[in-house]
């Protein structure tokens, strides 16, 4: 069944070799589709009015504040994973406070939304994730220093 992000997409040409159309991926998640004859990856993210200016903003420092509910954590994922693709052999650190909110919330949101056909290998134990484009991620809790 698919989401509603992957709705408007699906069964559309792919805009990668014009040739095969989009389908669910095989795992079931939603946050993107797959072309069926080239494999390219569309990431269906459609960010909010105040997501979007989060997005658009090209300062080197930006913070993205809220209260609960308000994407905060979807916002930072998309723009992590916008990062990740766009930075191959790169390297990111994912934090949160504390191991808990690290894993129920940072970790959670990010393998929901990130393309498991991108993922080239996951070190449970130590907290990272390599990709194909060979860019690291390194989830780790902000609270000790010597964590990080």
């Amino acid at each position: 069944m698919s989401s509603k992000m992957q709705k408007p997409y699906l069964h559309k040409t792919c805009i990668t070799c014009k040739i095969g159309k989009y389908k669910e991926p095989s795992n079931g998640q939603e946050w993107h589709l797959v072309c069926d004859a080239c494999e390219a990856i569309l990431f269906c993210y459609e960010p909010m009015e105040h997501q979007a200016r989060f997005h658009e903003d090209s300062t080197k420092y930006r913070g993205f504040f809220g209260g609960y509910g308000s994407a905060k954590t979807t916002t930072g994922a998309a723009e992590i994973i916008r990062h990740i693709l766009e930075t191959p052999r790169g390297r990111t650190l994912i934090g949160a406070q504390t191991v808990p909110q690290l894993e129920q919330t940072a970790m959670k949101e990010f393998f929901e939304m990130f393309p498991e056909e991108l993922v080239e290998d996951y070190f449970k134990q130590q907290k990272i994730l390599i990709t194909t484009n060979g860019h690291e991620i390194l989830f780790r809790p902000l609270d000790d220093e010597g964590k990080i």
